[in-house]
């Protein structure tokens, strides 16, 4: 079989926004195996030495990968430094969670819009990738029928995230929404105005699981398998308390509380501040009986339904956007497949038989009803896949969350 032509050749230097996170470390690792030269940012160096002391030290020592700081990547001229003699650029980091639009929308426009003007003024810049999300182009939760489409934009979510104060925990995961809403926009009005050198993809995420190559590290979404796996997470998946603090995150991560009330209460408006002046959880018609209140008085409620990707599926279209000479301009979506956590407890039980897993959560048979035409990224991994049929399934990426072989 002949050798794919690439935009770039190996060798080339490849640059990663926020590489220490869980989608920026495994595609480091994709574009380091097939012969590239990896510079990572990173907005704390000690804390991204795990990267050059263990993961990639075989690289770091033949040159092929290097850190370089960025403290601030929403500031002007911020990446200045680190696109000189690059190739091609992967802008993965984003700003995080924070109820206040201001400080999460705002800087994270700003730093997509900084990463792609020091690509304008670098000549030796050849392919821009940007990690996009689901939530751009529209609010999966359930009773949502929309059909994606590379049309799609979640433009309403911007009512909800730019609502007035106060900025309860509620704004949380609205404005995260929101903030990949506008960066994405940014980044495509930036390429209709400015007609860069460079061509521009964008790859649109649902829910990640799948390896952590940072084994002490905390992701939002890949600690959750695990903790179901250990059944520590059982009264957290069956009750919702007024904090929510949801364990399978992680100890150290306060959970939004928006993702609970979409997924724990499907019955209710999901964005009540759409419809309403008053910014409730509860303020729905049909929420007579709701008891959002402290743990007392909690009854079971159906569980999470999400559509999972595994990380080294997302990775690897990231690295088809930038390596692909047929692929220019597209927002490709990274989706996987519809999951319930009973359809999770369901594979580890299949995994593991001789383990006791949780009972299933009553309500929690009816997955997510988001669709989209699924043969454009699929093309993608088996092209660049080395021929791979399909999504990775979600026994294969359970098994390389939880780092562990199958039983039997």
């Amino acid at each position: 079989m002949s050798e794919l032509k690439t935009t770039i050749p190996k060798g080339s230097w490849v640059l990663i926004t926020g590489v220490t996170g869980h989608v920026a470390s495994e595609l480091a690792r994709q574009f380091l195996e097939r012969g590239y030269r990896v510079r990572g940012t990173a907005r704390d160096l000690a804390k991204a030495s795990w990267l050059v002391d263990d993961v990639f030290k075989e690289y770091v020592n033949k040159g092929y990968f290097e850190l370089t700081h960025v403290p601030h990547i929403d500031a002007e001229g911020g990446f200045d430094a680190s696109v000189k003699g690059v190739s091609a650029i992967a802008h993965v980091a984003t700003i995080g969670f924070d109820p206040d639009p201001n400080k999460v929308v705002t800087p994270t426009v700003a730093a997509t819009v900084s990463v792609l003007k020091a690509a304008l003024r670098e000549p030796s810049v050849k392919q821009f990738v940007y990690t996009s999300s689901i939530v751009s182009h529209t609010s999966p939760f359930p009773g949502n029928t929309t059909h994606v489409t590379p049309d799609t934009w979640n433009d309403d979510i911007g009512k909800v995230a730019w609502a007035p104060p106060p900025y309860d925990e509620s704004r949380i995961f609205p404005v995260y929404m929101a903030s990949k809403t506008e960066a994405e926009r940014a980044l495509w009005k930036f390429v209709a105005d400015e007609k860069p050198h460079f061509q521009v993809n964008s790859v649109s995420p649902q829910t990640i699981f799948g390896k952590r190559l940072n084994k002490n590290g905390s992701s939002p979404t890949a600690g959750m398998i695990p903790q179901l796996y250990e059944g520590k997470a059982a009264d957290d998946f069956l009750q919702a308390s007024e904090y929510l603090v949801f364990s399978s995150f992680s100890a150290r991560t306060l959970i939004p509380i928006q993702i609970h009330y979409i997924y724990l209460h499907p019955h209710l408006d999901p964005f009540p501040t759409l419809h309403s002046s008053k910014s409730t959880l509860c303020h729905h018609p049909s929420a007579a009986s709701c008891t959002h209140q402290k743990k007392s008085n909690i009854q079971p409620l159906p569980p999470p339904k999400v559509i999972v990707v595994d990380v080294k599926d997302v990775a690897l279209l990231h690295v088809a956007a930038v390596l692909d000479p047929e692929v220019d301009g597209e927002r490709i979506q990274a989706w996987g497949q519809s999951c319930t956590w009973n359809d999770a407890l369901a594979v580890l039980r299949k995994l593991f038989p001789n383990r006791k897993f949780i009972d299933d959560i009553p309500g929690g048979a009816k997955r997510l009803d988001l669709t989209t035409d699924h043969a454009r990224p699929l093309a993608l991994l088996k092209k660049w896949g080395g021929g791979q049929d399909g999504w990775r399934t979600l026994e294969q990426t359970f098994l390389d969350n939880l780092d562990l072989e199958r039983e039997g």
